[in-house]
Parts: C-alpha cells; structure tokens; sequence
C-alpha cells in the first residue's frame, strides 16, 4: 500500500472545495492507498496565533511574498518531516489565481517535495494571468517542479501552454466523476423547481459585471432569474458557502416582493450531500459558483452561470447547452486514472 498526501481546500467551508476533496480521496484510497490531508491554504495554520490576535497584521504581511513563504514552508516541514510519502496530489479548484497565499503554497509544496525526490501530481485546476509578473514567473517555476499537470478548462490549458510554456492535459473537473466514484445514480424524477445559488457582491464579482453597487447586483440577478423563469415554476435559494447564504438571506427579502406570483423558499445547507439531495429534484441551477453547477449537470440539471469572470463564461461555453454528462464523466475519471 502506498502513502500519498493529498492537499487541497477541502477544510473550508465551500462545498465546491469539499466535493473535489471527496471525489479525490475516495478514488485514490480505491486504489489501494492510504491517504493523508493537508490544507493546502490556511491563514489559520500559516500564521498561528498572529491570524487569533492581529489579523490587521496577517493582510499587511500578505503583500510580501517572501515573507508569507517564510511562515508557509515552516507549517509545511512541521507537518511533512517526519513521514514519508510516495506520492503527493495537488488539486483541483483554481489554485493558480492571483490569491498571494495560493501562490505561496504552490511554490512551497513544490519546492519541498521536489527536495525530496517525491512526485509531485498537480490535478485539475485552473488560473488566470491578472496578477504581477512576479507572481506569474513564481507559478511558472511551481508547474515545472510538479512531476504531472492536468487543468480542467481550455482556458488555463492556453495559459499553461503559450504563456507558462508547459505541456500539460487537459479534464474535466474531478467533481464531474463524483457519482461514478461514489457509486451513486442521479434522480431521474424531476420537480419544477430552480435552484439559485448566487454568489455574494464583491469586487470581482462588481469588475466582472460592471457593477457599481449592490442594489445593481440584485436588479441584476433578479433579471437573471426572470429570463430563466416559467410558468410553475418554484425558486430555491441557497448558497455553498457561508459568506454567500449572508448574501442570499438579503436577496430573499428582496425577491419575494419582486415574484409574489412564485414560490419563493429559502434553505441554508449543512453539508454537501444536502445540496446534492436539493439538486437531485430540481431542473435548473443557476450560480456564480462552479461547483454548485457540476453538482446540478451530474444531478440532470440544466445550468446558468453568473458569468462574472472569464473560468464562468468559458464553463458556460463548454457545458451551458446540450451536453452529454456520461461523457464528461467518463472523460474526468479517465482524467484521475493518471495519477496512478
């Protein structure tokens, strides 16, 4: 049996982050490995009791790359020093974005295990360029560390190769796999139902959009939901993350004056397998969260992104119309077989 470390996001509280944990640890562990986890981004863990008592002082040092690779490679060596592992997966999810703290933690993952002659799979994840060059040359020497590399849109394929000058593959998301992996079978019986999982406003959702203020925003989704609504229909709102049900629980008060034709239901998810079971019975979703939609297109859902950024429009590109879901299943879990 063979050791291998998994590291991920999947101890946050994105569902999304959590289904590719899932999907990831239950494929290699059926292959006969046991399987560790670390966080592969924690202010939490990176920074210790300074992220408890002056987190003013974490974001001031998060603009110093070097300095927060200093924190990361220790919490790193504590963890890692006394065992051995065989292999290491990193992935998926969107780990090579212009987030200061993802890209310390590819560098030092990287830097440490490639010290230590130990193979380096990096899976299913995706990027952009909007970030310094500094930053762009750090994920450069990162990628070329890594032992294999598989991105999970055309986008990033493009970026790795033409601007990283990498040869890599390209899958589907892992998250697609999840019902073939899991060994479970979508519902095949359909209520009228929608569910819409927005993402809060922020500044990248603003950007992206073109809008100045929240109101906008929710005139906006409120348009959104409009073009996609019909006669018998219900709405469910939802969110897969914290941050977001704080923002949808606002956006419920707002479109129950604006579709008193309509019922309009809210509910908060405790855990990934309750928005699988919300999907499983519905025939629309609709969100700014990529996960929430491969979740509803495994389910037999129809899906429409709030395209605020580039990975939502190209995703809507790819999977927006009429696809053939057992195909890109079958695509993402050949896909994982390459880390055997």
């Amino acid at each position: 049996m063979k050791k291998v470390l998994l590291i991920n996001q999947g101890n946050t509280d994105n569902l999304g982050d959590q289904a590719i944990y899932i999907v990831l640890k239950t494929f290699l562990e059926s292959k006969n490995n046991k399987v560790d986890f670390i966080p592969f981004w924690s202010e939490k863990e990176v920074f210790g009791k300074f992220w408890e008592t002056n987190k003013s002082l974490v974001l001031f040092l998060m603009k110093f790359p070097f300095v927060v690779d200093f924190f990361n490679y220790k919490r790193i060596k504590k963890a890692c020093d006394k065992i051995k592992y065989d292999t290491v997966v990193i992935g998926g999810g969107e780990l090579l974005c212009a987030h200061h703290g993802f890209n310390s933690s590819l560098k030092c993952f990287t830097k440490y295990f490639k010290n230590k002659n130990i193979p380096i799979k990096l899976i299913g994840v995706s990027g952009d360029l909007n970030m310094r060059k500094l930053y762009r040359n750090r994920f450069r020497e990162s990628l070329l560390r890594c032992t294999y590399v598989s991105v999970r849109d055309g986008f990033t394929k493009e970026i790795c190769e033409n601007y990283y000058k990498l040869k890599i593959d390209l899958f589907p998301d892992v998250v697609f796999a999840y019902n073939k992996i899991l060994k479970k079978k979508p519902n095949i019986h359909k209520e009228q139902s929608i569910v819409f999982a927005p993402i809060s406003f922020n500044k990248e959702v603003s950007i992206g959009l073109g809008l100045d203020i929240i109101s906008e925003y929710t005139e906006y989704l409120k348009n959104l939901l409009l073009e996609n609504l019909k006669e018998g229909n219900n709405i469910i709102l939802t969110a897969t993350t914290k941050d977001d049900y704080i923002f949808v629980k606002e956006l419920y008060t707002f479109l129950l004056n604006e579709f008193k034709g309509y019922k309009i239901e809210i509910k908060k998810m405790s855990s990934l397998e309750e928005y699988i079971d919300l999907v499983k019975t519905s025939k629309l979703v609709i969100s700014g969260r990529m996960h929430a939609m491969i979740i509803g297109l495994i389910q037999k859902n129809k899906v429409v992104p709030i395209e605020f950024k580039t990975k939502l429009k190209k995703f809507n590109e790819e999977y927006g119309g009429d696809i053939l879901i057992e195909e890109i299943e079958n695509k993402a879990y050949e896909g994982l077989n390459k880390l055997i």
